[in-house]
């Protein structure tokens, strides 16, 4: 990513996050830095694009800041109340 590209993402975060009142510092986290992926080609592409699907989840995460993937987890299995039964889990690797 270039610096540009940073800067709009950065300026987009902070217009849609407006501040109740008059900001006199912001300050920046930068998390998770690497190397840009290849496109290197796999022998199990399942795998692959499991991976790809991943990194799509982890960067949804990132932009929008809580979990966007979940997963059903029984709970209750006995309960008479259905909505009892089951809940909703951020999904995990």
């Amino acid at each position: 990513m270039d610096t540009r590209k940073a800067i709009a993402r950065i300026r987009r975060v902070m217009e849609d996050h407006p501040q109740p009142g008059p900001v006199e510092q912001v300050g920046i986290r930068v998390e998770g830095l690497g190397y840009p992926r290849g496109q290197q080609k796999s022998l199990f592409p399942e795998i692959r694009s499991k991976d790809h699907l991943w990194e799509d989840i982890k960067q949804l995460e990132l932009r929008l800041g809580n979990p966007q993937v979940y997963r059903v987890k029984e709970v209750e299995p006995w309960s008479r109340i259905p909505e009892r039964r089951y809940t909703l889990m951020p999904s995990d690797r």
